[in-house]
């Protein structure tokens, strides 16, 4: 959704989304507190899928979309919000459309 393409709304609906499928209540955030918290949760997650028997698997779609990229020396991506070690065997699957060849790229 517009106004919905940067690091703060991705964590802001990745943690309640997580925080669902652990089935424990959201805790309050703030914007210092935001990003490790939704990588806690990604983290609290992979280990509850791996005991099971099972890999957590966090799809991103249209990254190419993502405005902290260039918005500003505030502003950090979305991909640079991911772990580059996923924990517990996790896999995170990024997608978006390449502006060249107008294709989606995974």
């Amino acid at each position: 959704m517009a106004a919905q393409n940067d690091a703060a709304a991705f964590c802001e609906v990745v943690q309640r989304q997580v925080y669902a499928m652990l089935g424990e209540a959201e805790p309050l955030s703030t914007p210092a507190t935001r990003d490790e918290q939704m990588l806690l949760a990604l983290h609290r997650a992979a280990q509850g899928c791996a005991a099971r028997g099972r890999r957590l698997v966090l799809v991103v779609d249209g990254l190419d979309e993502d405005r902290g990229v260039t918005a500003g020396p505030d502003g950090h991506s979305i991909a640079g919000l991911l772990p580059r070690v996923p924990p517990h065997g996790m896999r995170i699957l990024v997608a978006g459309r390449c502006r060249t060849c107008r294709s989606t790229i995974t």
